[in-house]
């Protein structure tokens, strides 16, 4: 690679400030995942009635699927990218964040799609009592 000296390895340096290092910011995109799923559950709780905060809180647990899902792509792929970075291989780097990148936004435009023209099913499937169907997939389609 010919910005040797931008690149920081995991690979040198103490171990712990490494994992410290990357596990933050993998902590603190949990923390607002979670931050935002209460304050909407406060704001519609308030705002919006018991059935509508019953909807958004009950697909909780499916939007949490998704975006494990997304996170869990992310993070093989980050597997073959270091392994790349590794082995000092800056076209397989090259190819590897490429392939990545159009990967997860053509699954992701799969996913949305087929998310939306699903989502009454995945729905019916978690057993949603009829009271608050509607407004959950609102919520989701939205």
């Amino acid at each position: 690679m010919a910005k040797q000296d931008s690149i920081q390895l995991m690979t040198k340096g103490s171990v712990a400030k490494q994992i410290i290092g990357y596990a933050v910011p993998i902590f603190i995109g949990y923390l607002f995942q979670q931050l935002y799923n209460t304050v909407d559950a406060l704001i519609v709780g308030n705002f919006l009635g018991q059935n509508a905060l019953a909807a958004v809180t009950s697909v909780g647990s499916l939007i949490f699927l998704f975006v494990g899902f997304f996170n869990g792509f992310a993070t093989g792929a980050s597997v073959i990218v270091a392994n790349a970075i590794g082995a000092q291989d800056e076209e397989r780097t090259k190819k590897a964040v490429y392939t990545t990148a159009t990967f997860g936004i053509i699954l992701g435009l799969i996913m949305t799609v087929s998310g939306y023209a699903l989502t009454d099913q995945m729905l019916m499937w978690m057993g949603l009592p009829k009271e608050v169907f509607g407004l959950s997939s609102i919520y989701l389609k939205i």
